[in-house]
């Protein structure tokens, strides 16, 4: 039985440290463990596999090196004496670096959690979105032990089980195992394991088309909102009406009409920086987007258009779109496992903030906006918005009706 130390270089954290792994042989296998130290490489000796004389505190981490190194030769002595085969399961489990993790698992969530919101300035939306994943992720921990190596394909096969008995949809799980592997790619980066199983991971779960479920407004549906009238103390509902509109022809998302500045307006357009992208959008203001603009303009608010919290402007927008009676009946298609569930709503119950800009990006194929200017005025990416250019039913019949001309000119 043999013990080494070695490096993992390619994983140094922000100050040049790098994890130290145990590496144990045994019967031809390998047992790999990070001991919870980190090191500069410059104060360690691969040779002697200790650090060097000149790291401040060397003794103490090298003594530590020396009991943990010195531990399976004993389990493996003790077993011998004792007429025990010390085969690789009986030494993992004797182990006492294998017994307990060497990392809080949720916690480390917890501090990519933390770590990656500040660093990318993540929307409250994306922190609640990483919350809710964390919170399934625990519940699933409580039942099955993990650690950073058993997120495997077995991992994901049980933990799309659990979700799916749990009545989640597969777009939900999807994106959660994304999200697992999102989170221990980063972690092995970080220098908490050094494993690749999450790499085997490949689960086939069946999602609907992205085209089957999106909501969106026609022109007329759109001048039915445009043309209702509102109560004076009613003024809430107006603004909401205002607000989607706004975001209709200008495709702007919640998170960006939600920061927009009256010093974003310059010379008939909307100069922003996407929340989601990063990016800077310039939006060309339509006479509609000016009108809303002008009607609030003496507001004493430096938003231009009067932004409420997403969850009140979602309750708003399905009284207006009941009152403007978009009564027409949608069928969406969800997954949960292998079962195919459709559900049929009318039109209103699905209005969200969503729909403004998917609202715009179908106003774009009927208007044959081509997808690159459409991309740059909402800063989707070009492959993003394929979807949307799926001809719509109004299009579609539009052009058909050109056969019918081609009869009238005989």
């Amino acid at each position: 039985m043999r013990a080494r130390y070695y490096l993992i270089n390619k994983l140094v954290d922000s100050e040049g440290a790098a994890p130290v792994y145990i590496n144990i042989h045994h019967r031809a296998h390998r047992l790999r463990y990070y001991i919870g130290e980190r090191i500069k490489p410059d104060d360690w000796s691969p040779e002697k596999q200790r650090a060097k004389s000149s790291y401040i505190g060397h003794a103490s981490l090298n003594d530590l090196l020396d009991v943990l190194a010195e531990e399976p030769r004993t389990i493996e002595r003790k077993a011998r004496i004792a007429g025990i085969d010390c085969t690789v399961e009986y030494l993992k489990e004797q182990l006492s670096y294998n017994k307990t993790e060497s990392v809080d698992f949720i916690g480390v969530l917890d501090e990519f959690i933390e770590k990656e919101s500040l660093r990318n300035n993540w929307s409250s939306g994306t922190v609640k979105k990483w919350q809710f994943f964390r919170n399934n992720f625990a519940k699933f921990k409580r039942k099955y032990p993990l650690d950073f190596y058993s997120i495997n394909d077995q991992f994901a096969k049980a933990f799309v089980i659990a979700m799916v008995n749990q009545g989640w949809g597969n777009v939900i799980i999807k994106n959660h195992i994304s999200m697992t592997i999102q989170f221990v790619r980063w972690a092995r980066k970080q220098g908490y394991h050094i494993s690749t199983f999450y790499r085997d991971i490949d689960v086939n779960i069946h999602t609907q088309k992205s085209e089957t479920n999106v909501v969106y407004l026609t022109i007329e549906e759109i001048a039915q909102i445009n043309q209702l009238t509102f109560n004076m103390n009613e003024t809430r509902f107006e603004k909401a009406r205002d607000v989607f509109l706004f975001s209709c022809v200008t495709g702007l998302r919640y998170s960006d009409l939600k920061k927009l500045r009256r010093s974003s307006i310059k010379y008939n357009y909307l100069i922003i920086m996407s929340q989601k992208t990063e990016e800077s959008i310039r939006v060309p203001l339509v006479d509609l987007a000016k009108a809303i603009i002008e009607k609030y303009k003496d507001s004493g608010d430096i938003n231009p258009v009067p932004v409420v919290s997403q969850q009140k402007y979602n309750q708003y927008l399905k009284v207006i779109g009941k009152r403007a009676k978009l009564h027409e009946e949608v069928t969406q298609i969800h997954y949960k496992g292998h079962e195919r569930i459709e559900t049929t709503h009318p039109k209103w119950q699905l209005l969200t903030a969503h729909v403004g800009l998917r609202t715009f990006l179908r106003l774009a194929v009927f208007l044959d906006i081509p997808p690159e200017t459409v991309s740059l005025i909402t800063g989707y990416r070009s492959d993003a918005i394929k979807t949307y250019y799926n001809i719509v039913d109004s299009k579609k019949q539009i052009e058909m009706q050109k056969f019918n001309n081609l009869m009238q000119r005989r």
